[in-house]
C-alpha cells in the first residue's frame, strides 16, 4: 500500500474530494458506508490514501454522498486534459477517461 506522500497529486485531490464532500454533509464513514454499501474499513483505507478505489467502488461513493461523479472529479479535470482528458465530451467520455485513469493508478498501486 502506498502512503499519501507517494500518490499522484491528481489521486490526493480525488481522495481529498471524497472526503470534503462528506464532511460538507456532515455525515461519518460509518454513515456513508451504510448509504453506499462500501465497508467502513474501506472508506477509511481510501480517505488515508492507502488506496485507490476502483469505478465501482468510486460510483457507490458518490451515489451514497448524493452528489455526481462530475463533483468529485470536477476540480481535478482541468489536471487531466494535459493527459488527454475532455471533460466537455459528456458524461460517459468523463467516466470512461476516469475508468481508465483509476485502473492506470490501482496497477501502479500494485506494482509497489
Amino acid at each position: 500500500m502506498k502512503a499519501t506522500e507517494e500518490l499522484e497529486p491528481e489521486t490526493i485531490m480525488l481522495i481529498n474530494n471524497i472526503r470534503k464532500k462528506r464532511i460538507e454533509r456532515k455525515i461519518s464513514t460509518m454513515d456513508l458506508a451504510l448509504d453506499s454499501g462500501v465497508a467502513n474499513s474501506h472508506l477509511y483505507y481510501i480517505e488515508s490514501g492507502r488506496t485507490v478505489p476502483n469505478l465501482n467502488t468510486f460510483i457507490k461513493i458518490a451515489k451514497g454522498l448524493n452528489v455526481h461523479i462530475q463533483d468529485l472529479i470536477g476540480s481535478i479535470s482541468s489536471d487531466w486534459k494535459t493527459d488527454n482528458f475532455d471533460y466537455e465530451h459528456g458524461y460517459q467520455t468523463a467516466l470512461n477517461d476516469l475508468q481508465n485513469w483509476i485502473k492506470i493508478k490501482t496497477e501502479n498501486q500494485n506494482d509497489t
